[in-house]
């Protein structure tokens, strides 16, 4: 089974043949099939299936592996995407369209989730041992800014949630500084 990317576009699902075997709704992100399939699916049943390593939900279709955010896109826009489709919540399932949006690798980068080795708790946060201090740090156009060194973590959260509005992060509403910020210091972002 060939997996279809933003890479390397199959140019064998039309349109037309999309709206003849699946059916979207905008408002719980699910596609449907409209065609029974193979005797295991049936007509209206939910396609798809949720992956355990990436958390996407794929779909096969005549034997070519499509992630579901992108065919919501062609069902919804009549095209493929050019770009990275984002998922604004982070919830790579959640296809419902308002959570849809397309932008380049370096905007769907923005919005990235906390990585496994991070010990602040707050992205673009780390503690430097050797200096006693936290450092807060944004990358933005593929560069690593630096935006400091504090005694105090909260300063080193303030300055991250200020770069992120300063360098208009798409999802800063949803950022682990300004989470931090309300949440603890109650802080008004």
């Amino acid at each position: 089974m060939i997996i279809e990317t933003h890479l390397k576009k199959i140019d064998q699902l039309t349109y037309n043949r999309l709206k003849k075997l699946l059916d979207y709704n905008p408002k719980t992100g699910n596609l449907t099939w409209k065609v029974s399939r193979q005797g295991t699916k049936g007509i209206g049943s939910i396609a798809g299936y949720i992956s355990p390593t990436d958390g996407y939900i794929y779909i096969g279709i005549d034997y070519v592996l499509y992630r579901a955010h992108r065919l919501v896109w062609f069902w919804m826009k009549g095209n493929f995407p050019e770009n990275e489709i984002d998922h604004k919540d982070r919830i790579r399932s959640n296809n419902k369209w308002n959570n849809l949006r397309e932008g380049d690798r370096i905007y769907n980068s923005q919005n990235q989730n906390l990585r496994s080795d991070n010990k602040s708790g707050i992205v673009g946060v780390r503690f430097r041992t050797n200096r006693q201090k936290w450092v807060s740090q944004i990358t933005v156009n593929k560069k690593l800014i630096h935006l400091g060194s504090f005694k105090n973590f909260d300063d080193a959260v303030l300055s991250r949630w200020e770069a992120e509005k300063k360098y208009k992060f798409s999802n800063c509403h949803l950022s682990t500084a300004y989470k931090y910020l309300q949440e603890e210091l109650f802080y008004d972002c």
